[in-house]
């Protein structure tokens, strides 16, 4: 996380008028991002050309190349498409407006006057994005350094050379056994074997011996495994021991070829500790993809709960008037003319005040709230189970949950394209990390949806097949080309534009699925769609 603390993303303002372009400055100072300005839309062209940007704020109305021409050719750069773009504009907020700036490739509108705290919300968005999108690339980066160290730890190391006879005693003592256990030859030979290990062996080893010299077998004789060794200051060390036995005459004799792997361990600790960021820095990389779908999908039930809570409002108001009205006449009824004149004003107020409308809408109103609550409610709650790192051990768990959860995160990415199908059959709980699977199956929405250029489908279906659980993803998409088939798995490899991608994707849901002891299946044909089959075991992977 110390490498984030480096990422300035750049943010570039684009306004005829230099007086918007300093109210600009002024209210995104504070976000700690470069800010680059263009007073016309070839000048921002000009930017777009020589660096990236996490998002572009565009005046819509511009005298020459105006906003919408603007967002036009950046959408046509390969350089520039996939930058988002914000229209800020005093233009009236209308449908037409709308569609054209959102036919012109923008993210979103702000109007004039403009808020601060929404504009800064809504830049702080993608520059989050960008900034989590780089330290991606700089721990794939660190990966790839640290592989190399451990492939080179790993093909330079010095095998020590031990061999004994069948009494258990040292009868050779190579150069590389003298520096790894640090002992001279002249202080091991004839020594039992037992001096260059830890004590808690002791007894395996000479019931092994014995149980050798009586059978001929062993269970570790012409196997490599690992064990700890025992150097001459006392320390322990792990070690990489192939065992073999060789016979002259009528006497067995025994050579070990020993390894100290402290520096592969270090390495494989490294290394894993890596994969564990990495794996949570393209967890938070998606959060950050969807981030602007999530708020526009808690938005929605929002903006209806606000509007239920004024209707709700008004009739508690109207209900206080009728209420109060009884109150205040009751006491004064003492002869029926009075009684008639109270009953009279009432039916007036009731007819004024729509009572028998009221009473009918106020429940509708209310339940209207608590549904838009509780969506609210399972996509925070789909969120947060998300982004939290996997408890270290599996537990039971219910994957039609995880699948429906991938979907509530992902589905503003993909409803405006994508008729959704889905098929969840009955399955038992499957023994795994949720939070692992999840990102699974969200990696593998966000590809099908990707797939889709315009308009398609995606059909998710669950079901348990003998011992396994199958979940199948199969879109209407573009397809995969026969030659990248054999790569689809490969860390690093990615058919996106340069920075656009990791390649990691599709990498880390085979390596997740694998080590959850299942396998991931792909078919496809160019044009015709992709379907992806994730098979897990039922009982005894983990």
């Amino acid at each position: 996380m110390e490498q984030a603390a480096g990422i300035k993303p750049a943010v570039l303002l684009v306004d005829d008028r230099e007086e918007s372009l300093l109210a600009l400055e002024a209210i995104l100072g504070s976000l700690g991002v470069e800010l680059v300005k263009a007073t016309s839309g070839q000048e921002a062209l000009k930017h777009l050309l020589e660096r990236e940007f996490a998002v572009v704020l565009l005046d819509a109305r511009m005298p020459g190349m105006d906003g919408f021409e603007t967002a036009r050719v950046m959408r046509g750069r390969e350089r520039s498409r996939h930058i988002p773009i914000i229209f800020v504009t005093g233009f009236d907020p209308s449908s037409e407006h709308l569609a054209r700036a959102y036919s012109s490739g923008a993210v979103d509108f702000i109007f004039k006057p403009i808020v601060p705290e929404i504009l800064r919300s809504k830049v702080s968005v993608f520059v989050e994005l960008m900034k989590k999108t780089e330290l991606v690339r700089l721990q794939v980066e660190e990966l790839k350094r640290a592989e190399e160290r451990f492939r080179a730890v790993a093909e330079t190391a010095n095998d020590a050379i031990v061999s004994g006879d069948s009494a258990g005693n040292i009868i050779h003592f190579n150069k590389a056994a003298e520096r790894i256990f640090g002992y001279a030859p002249s202080e091991v030979l004839g020594k039992p074997l037992t001096l260059l290990m830890p004590g808690r062996f002791h007894d395996g080893h000479r019931e092994g011996l014995r149980r050798f010299l009586a059978t001929g077998a062993g269970r570790i004789v012409g196997k490599t495994l690992e064990l700890s060794g025992l150097r001459k200051d006392g320390s322990e060390f792990p070690t990489e021991l192939s065992l073999a036995a060789w016979k002259a005459g009528n006497q067995y004799f025994f050579t070990a070829m020993l390894r100290d792997i402290s520096d592969r361990k270090r390495a494989e600790q490294e290394r894993e500790a890596m994969n564990a960021q990495l794996l949570q820095g393209q967890k938070l990389q998606a959060i950050g993809q969807l981030a602007a779908g999530i708020a526009h999908e808690i938005n929605n039930p929002t903006g209806y709960i606000l509007s239920n809570l004024g209707t709700v409002s008004e009739y508690f108001a109207e209900l206080t008037r009728f209420i109060r009205t009884v109150e205040e006449g009751l006491p004064g009824v003492r002869a029926a003319s009075e009684a008639a004149a109270l009953l009279e004003k009432l039916r007036a107020l009731k007819e004024a005040i729509d009572l028998d409308v009221l009473l009918k809408d106020l429940p509708a109103a209310l339940l209207d709230c608590r549904h838009g609550a509780e969506k609210i409610r399972d996509i925070v709650k789909s969120l947060r189970e998300f982004s939290h790192p996997d408890r270290d051990r599996p537990v039971p768990a219910d994957l039609n949950e995880m699948v429906e959860s991938a979907i509530r995160l992902c589905w503003n990415e993909l409803k405006y394209k994508v008729e959704l199908k889905k098929d969840l059959g009955e399955l038992p709980p499957v023994v795994c990390h949720p939070q692992q699977m999840e990102q699974v199956f969200v990696n593998l929405l966000v590809n099908a949806g990707q797939a889709i250029p315009d308009k398609g489908q995606i059909a998710v279906s669950t079901r348990r097949k003998g011992d396994e659980a199958q979940v199948r993803i199969r879109d209407t998409g573009c397809g995969i080309p026969p030659e990248n088939l054999n790569r689809l798995f490969e860390p690093f490899f990615t058919t996106k534009p340069v920075g656009k991608g990791t390649g990691l994707g599709l990498y880390l849901v085979r390596k997740i699925v694998k080590g959850h002891g299942g396998e991931v299946d792909v078919r496809s044909e160019a044009g015709a769609g992709t379907e992806f089959t994730v098979r897990l075991p039922l009982r005894g992977a983990l």
